[in-house]
């Protein structure tokens, strides 16, 4: 397993649990340099991330590059859904989960 938190503090707290984790934005250049050091994704999860992307192409190139043959990410991201039994018709949040083979 290997983290990858571009937030410093966050990172931090990761590596302190004991997960590896690499204090830098994943992007294609990224994932290079970590397929040159012989790693490759089995799973690549991003759970909340990709609305944060500021170069989502460069992003989706990366998991591209990434992950082992056989592999899929998984993404996880809000969907505002309203909900209409509500009186007040306020709208929720929903987590949505996909995995892409």
């Amino acid at each position: 397993m290997l983290g990858i938190e571009p937030a410093r503090n966050v990172a931090a707290v990761a590596i302190e649990k004991g997960v590896p984790t690499v204090s830098e934005f994943f992007g294609s250049e990224l994932a290079q340099e970590l397929r040159c050091q012989g790693k490759a994704a089995e799973v690549f999860f991003a759970n909340n991330v990709l609305a944060h992307v500021a170069d989502l192409n460069d992003f989706v190139r990366g998991i591209r590059i990434l992950l082992a043959r056989k592999a899929g990410p998984s993404s996880r991201y809000p969907t505002p859904r309203t909900c209409s039994t509500r009186s007040n018709s306020t709208p929720s949040t929903m987590s949505t989960s996909a995995t892409i083979r």
